[in-house]
């Protein structure tokens, strides 16, 4: 069903289709395309994530290409990859 938006018919807004959030950023860990890494462990004790501090905290995955924009974030709550090691 459509509804009028400045006199447009448009679609009204479901979930994404696509498993990202409305910032465009991931809703899981697409690292996890290599395997689930050790039990129990977070991307956030891998020595591959890196916290870039701004105006806010931005965590990337030096394994994943790097961009400014959020489909690049990574988070620090996600399980852990088959490319994990150990945050020395």
């Amino acid at each position: 069903m459509t509804r009028p938006i400045f006199g447009v018919d448009v679609m009204p807004l479901g979930p994404r289709a696509d498993g990202r959030n409305k910032d465009g950023s991931a809703k899981t860990n697409p690292m996890l395309v290599y395997g689930p890494g050790p039990e129990g462990k977070r991307c956030g004790d891998c020595d591959h994530l890196r916290d870039y501090h701004y105006a806010k905290h931005y965590y990337k995955c030096n394994e994943r290409e790097y961009s400014a924009s959020a489909r690049t974030d990574h988070r620090v709550r996600w399980p852990a990859c088959a490319k994990f090691e150990e945050r020395s």
